[in-house]
């Protein structure tokens, strides 16, 4: 089964091998900027490889990379139910394809926090993809990369088990990230204040 993939990952490791896989399966990958660049050279189809923009709306990032991936579009992508006549309507209408694969991992914070390290697109859609898990898989581990990769190959999806697991996985991660944010700000460690 081919199918639309989002790939939005601060820790790059293993996302190379994973995105080929899918390509040659047939799907296509929108990544933002960072994991667009880092997948160019890998030999994807430019077919299968598209900027995140495409599915955002061509909405370009705002300085420093605050905003790239969220918008009405990409999270209509995601958080679509695809058994909703309405829905199915409103993604046809917009051309917006019923993305099936989340892949993000969150913006770590450096010895010094700083505002601008909060990540807001990667929990976002995390949360959002592992709210729809009933057709949507959300992975935020490279070390799940592989199995979700596998059942794909051989059943051609990913089992609802996975993928109910691999959404509780990200929702833990979600609210360990904020609570870790809250943390920072309630004690006044946040550098850079806008």
């Amino acid at each position: 089964m081919s199918g639309f993939a989002l790939l939005t990952v601060s820790d790059k490791s293993g996302i190379a091998s994973f995105a080929s896989g899918l390509s040659e399966l047939g799907w296509v990958i929108f990544a933002t900027e960072g994991t667009f660049e880092a997948l160019r050279d890998m030999r994807i189809s430019p077919l299968r490889l598209r900027q995140v923009r495409k599915l955002a709306g061509n909405v370009p990032p705002l300085e420093g990379g605050r905003l790239k991936t969220l918008s009405a579009r990409t999270m209509a992508s995601v958080l679509a139910n695809l058994s909703s006549e309405e829905d199915k309507a409103v993604l046809r209408r917009e051309r917006i394809p019923a993305v099936n694969l989340v892949v993000c991992n969150f913006y770590p914070f450096s010895d010094v926090p700083s505002v601008e390290r909060i990540d807001v697109g990667g929990p976002a859609l995390a949360a959002a993809a592992a709210k729809n898990f009933a057709r949507v898989t959300v992975v935020v581990r490279p070390d799940d990369y592989d199995g979700v990769l596998s059942e794909i190959r051989a059943q051609g999806e990913v089992s609802l088990e996975r993928r109910m697991h691999l959404a509780a996985v990200a929702l833990s991660m979600v609210g360990s990230y904020y609570e870790r944010v809250a943390r920072e700000v309630s004690q006044g460690r946040l550098s850079g204040a806008t």
